[in-house]
């Protein structure tokens, strides 16, 4: 026992030093989360858009925060180190795999620092752009450019909020595993532990603070970062300000003369000092924001090229397998141009994702941009319209080119002035030109007789007052008026071109699509082709000319306002008492119940045209189904419009049980119908087509089976309404309920002296050689009675599938049985 006491003392003293012996010291971390904080960078206050922004003032300091003074430091079970330390050696790998795989930092200084170089070459040309007489398509295109680069900011401010909460936490571990493992360590010392756990403690102490200073240097490139991107968001916030500050005042002195005249001497010498010089520096400062610009976006550009690649390469491969098929198309012309010609087609068709590919892009970029959109739309019209109006085209183009000059000059507005005047005075006479020499040219008369001559002429001299107008406004010192009249015009018709053709495109490539193997697989395709591209291409064209309208009421800097009126105008309300309404609620009722009935228009073709001819059912449940598939369409989409009015659902529920039982007292004929409606579809005992008898003189088909009454068509062509409850609460002969066959018999007496077994025989031959007469029941024939003559009544029982025209069956049996009975001699009594 003597041996084993200091043993077990040793054990003891152990234990009680593996209590809390030390806390780690350290700068006591800010009581807020600091990475998460964000401020409102202060702005001018004209500024109506307020973008939040990271204040790096508000990060914290990286070094490990200070633990409590009293909080207890765990400590490790010397039996379970292995495990420990395992279980602490992954946590440090995972944090510096973040560590190394950090996809935020690197990517946002690396795009930061080019955007930094692009708002520094923004914010020396708008100097410039900003001054009085800047057009608003100018002032437009800046404020979009501006607003784009905030939003751009932000996204990396908050992407690097995200960030520092990542290595918030992680540092929040590694405090907690360096208070845990330093206990453990001091317990082993005071414990006088073998060494070589005191060593691999201590190895483990190392890792983490290693691992704790690598957080803590990112932790720092975070900081720096969300400064960086605070003082660059500062910056673009001056320029909005600055940007829609002149968008307000270019607006009030529209109609203001703001500029000197041309023949002003002082707008001349101005236009010639140092013309070289400004054409340079300006051209330059454009060149470099649009080079910076595509080495931040290089990847859109890749990925715009790609499609691009793709698409042509699908419209080459659709030339060559479907190039026979489209010759022999309706328009064949229309198809096969667009197909000749792949990349330009390919380029049109990629103008609605454009704007997707290049966001905040400089003016210089866009121009060309746009440029490159509108080559390859007039090489695709140039094949799909008649020759007569491709001056038009052309002259478009010219304009174009002669408007980026102007563009490239907006920073020199003596020498822009004098180039959009020019600009606007060559469009004239080339119009009047043009009004002038296209009847001479052939297939003019073509043109005339399809009556679009009129709109051409009228767009063309519509567009030729307008450019007057511009180029007049433009030389007497109105500059505004000007350049938005002029700029507006040119505008809208460089997108109407392009519009023009990318839908023209989309035909072709639908038209092209209909000969591929899963779309040409489908009915509706081979049945109502034509149809469902002549509906697709009227919703795209519909969107086009939405897009058009949209692009040329900004332009004109109408869209705003009118979309302000109008919301006003449609979130008015009015009403009486508790009841209220407004016309946007109503317009949202009879827009959401028109889409029901198209969806459930819809649903029904695509059922009966695709879906039911390749199901086996039985007769009446496609009615039934497409029937019901209506009415649920119809009650949902009903319930949906009443919310979209704005109506509480649960007083219309409230409301509706109301209604119910007024239905119940005082219409109870019209639910017995509905009810009895719904039980003809499901049960099925009257179908679509089936022949029935309501009385002595009613008898038909029925046409249709409705949500309150059917139609019976009777055999004369009237219709005959009966409410749905007599179909099912009286009694109804359906001839064709089990089988289409239609029976009817024919009795005939003859006179003493014919020989039963022949006449039978007879009957059934003559009944048996009529072509329309079923095979199966064979007819029938028999001796009814005799007659007091002495003659006798025969009868002849026979079947028809032509249940529907069973009289004309009857009446040509009769004929043939009379001719047979002349033909044998047989008397007739």
């Amino acid at each position: 026992m003597t041996r084993r006491l200091p043993i077990a003392l040793r054990i003891l003293l152990a234990s009680v030093l593996c209590l809390p012996v030390g806390i780690l010291h350290a700068q006591e971390r800010p009581a807020t989360d600091p990475v998460t904080a964000t401020a409102p960078v202060t702005h001018p206050a004209s500024a109506p858009t307020t973008l939040p922004a990271t204040n790096p003032a508000t990060l914290p300091a990286t070094s490990p925060a200070t633990l409590p003074a009293t909080a207890p430091a765990p400590t490790l079970s010397m039996a379970a180190l292995a495990d420990d330390t395992e279980a602490a050696a992954a946590s440090l790998r995972k944090i510096d795999a973040d560590l190394a795989a950090d996809p935020v930092v690197g990517a946002t200084d690396a795009r930061l620092a080019t955007l930094t170089g692009e708002i520094t070459a923004g914010l020396a040309e708008d100097a410039n752009l900003l001054a009085p007489g800047s057009s608003l398509e100018t002032l437009k295109a800046l404020d979009r450019k501006w607003t784009d680069v905030r939003r751009q900011l932000l996204k990396w401010a908050t992407d690097l909020a995200a960030r520092g909460n990542e290595l918030r936490r992680d540092e929040e571990r590694l405090i907690e595993l360096t208070r845990k493992w330093q206990g453990s360590l001091d317990a082993a010392r005071a414990a006088r532990a073998e060494p070589g756990v005191v060593e691999r403690i201590t190895g483990v102490v190392g890792q983490i603070a290693a691992t704790h200073g690598r957080v803590a240097a990112r932790f720092q490139e975070v900081w720096a970062l969300q400064g960086r991107v605070a003082a660059q968001d500062v910056r673009a916030a001056g320029a909005v300000s600055a940007v829609r500050e002149a968008q307000a005042q270019a607006v009030n002195r529209l109609l203001d003369r703001d500029s000197p005249p041309l023949w002003n001497p002082g707008v001349r010498s101005q236009a010639q000092q140092n013309l070289a010089e400004d054409t340079r520096n300006s051209f330059a400062t454009q060149w470099t924001a649009m080079r910076a610009y595509v080495q931040r976006e290089a990847e859109g550009l890749a990925l715009h090229g790609g499609v691009i690649g793709a698409l042509a390469a699908g419209i080459i491969w659709m030339r060559r397998k479907w190039a026979d098929d489209l010759r022999r198309a309706a328009e064949p012309a229309r198809s096969l141009a667009v197909f000749d010609m792949p990349i330009a087609s390919a380029i049109v068709a990629t103008v609605p994702i454009v704007p997707w590919f290049y966001p905040q892009a400089p003016r210089l970029f866009l121009a060309v941009v746009g440029g490159a959109m509108l080559v390859p739309s007039v090489l695709v019209l140039r094949q799909l319209l008649r020759r007569t109006v491709m001056p038009l085209l052309y002259g478009l183009m010219a304009c174009y080119f002669i408007g980026l000059v102007v563009r490239v000059t907006a920073a020199m507005p003596a020498l822009s002035r004098t180039l959009l005047a020019a600009e606007m005075a060559g469009g004239v006479v080339f119009l009047l030109w043009f009004l002038r020499f296209a009847p001479r040219q052939a297939g003019f008369d073509e043109l005339a007789r399809s009556g679009r001559w009129r709109l051409v002429r009228f767009v063309a001299r519509g567009a030729a007052v307008v450019m007057g107008v511009s180029a007049a406004a433009n030389v007497l010192g109105f500059t505004s008026l000007a350049r938005l009249l002029g700029n507006t015009l040119l505008a809208s018709a460089y997108t109407g071109v392009i519009l023009l053709a990318c839908v023209s495109v989309a035909d072709a490539l639908l038209a092209g699509a209909a000969h591929a193997r899963p779309v040409a697989a489908l009915h509706v395709i081979r049945r109502h082709g034509a149809l469902v591209r002549r509906r697709v291409m009227g919703v795209v064209s519909l969107a086009a000319a939405a897009w058009w309208a949209w692009i040329t009421l900004e332009m004109l800097s109408l869209r705003r306002p009118l979309l302000d009126r109008a919301g006003r105008a449609l979130t008015a309300e009015w009403g009486y008492g508790a009841v209220s309404l407004s016309l946007g609620g109503l317009l949202a009722f009879a827009i959401t119940i028109a889409a029901a009935i198209l969806l459930s228009r819809l649903a029904r073709f695509l059922l009966e045209e695709e879906v039911y001819p390749r199901v086996r059912l039985a007769r009446g449940i496609p009615y039934a189904v497409t029937t019901l598939l209506r009415y649920i369409i119809l009650f949902v989409g009903f319930l949906i419009a009443v919310a979209a009015m704005g109506y509480d659902i649960t007083k219309f529920t409230i409301l509706a049980g109301a209604f119910g039982v007024g239905l119940g007292f005082g219409m109870q004929n019209i639910v017995n119908n509905f009810v009895s409606g719904l039980i003809l579809l499901f049960e099925r005992p009257i179908q679509v087509g089936d022949v029935i008898e309501l009385d002595s003189t009613t008898v038909g088909a029925v046409a249709r089976i409705g949500i309150r009454a059917s139609v019976v068509r009777l055999g004369s062509g009237a219709d005959v309404i009966v409410p749905n409850g007599m179909l099912i609460a009286n009694r109804v002969t359906n001839w064709t309920l089990t089988t289409r066959q239609r029976g009817f018999d024919i009795g005939l007496s003859l006179a003493a002296g014919a020989e039963p077994g022949r006449v039978i025989a007879l009957l059934k031959r003559v009944a048996g050689e009529q072509e329309r007469i079923a095979k199966a029941p064979a007819p029938q024939a028999y001796v009814a009675e005799f007659l007091s003559a002495g003659g006798l009544k025969f009868d002849l029982r026979v079947w028809t599938e032509r249940y529907d025209d069973w009289p004309e069956v009857r009446s040509d049996l009769v004929t043939a049985i009379d001719a047979a009975l002349t033909a044998e001699g047989i008397k007739r009594a």
